[in-house]
């Protein structure tokens, strides 16, 4: 979904669009004058991780964004606290779940109404995404599931929800 998507003019095309414009320190600011800080989480202790972020924030600034390292341990801080209050605006951390993706239905998110339950700890909720995800989930001819889950493949790519890096193995049958 993202091959030859990399077009930084017209990044720059449409953020001058919305009203933001290049301040004199290199950053971009907001219509409402700021210069929007990045929090990037990733546990800490993960040098693949915190390598990433060692190389890529510097080239984020060259690009005009201000991204900081906002990491913590794991356990209970990623994990347990910060993934599912939602609190980080960017994060790399291994997502593995159930073999069915229903994980990112918008009924999926936590918030508070539902005591933080639910693995959606992208934040991302789009309802015709969620209808195919529950009808995937129930969908016993296997053509017709594929069709649903790629369907929600595409949303997902047209909505640049995130940024598939890499799936590890979890699950191991004999």
């Amino acid at each position: 979904a993202f091959t030859d998507t990399y077009k930084p003019e017209d990044a720059k095309a449409l953020l001058e669009g919305a009203g933001w414009t290049m301040g004199a320190d290199g950053f971009w600011v907001n219509p409402e004058g700021e210069v929007p800080e990045v929090r990037w989480m990733v546990n800490t202790g993960n040098t693949r991780r915190e390598n990433t972020q060692e190389f890529l924030i510097p080239k984020l600034a060259e690009a005009g964004f201000k991204v900081v390292a906002d990491n913590c341990e794991a356990l209970p801080c990623v994990f347990e606290t910060r993934l599912p209050a939602l609190d980080y605006d960017m994060g790399m951390y291994i997502n593995t779940v159930a073999p069915d993706p229903r994980t990112y239905g918008c009924d999926q998110i936590p918030t508070e109404e539902n005591g933080f339950q639910g693995q959606n700890s992208t934040g991302w909720c789009n309802e015709e995404a969620t209808e195919l995800l529950i009808a995937a989930d129930a969908e016993l001819d296997e053509a017709a599931r594929i069709a649903e889950v790629q369907g929600v493949l595409s949303l997902m790519a047209e909505d640049h929800m995130m940024l598939p890096l890499l799936q590890f193995p979890n699950i191991g049958a004999i």
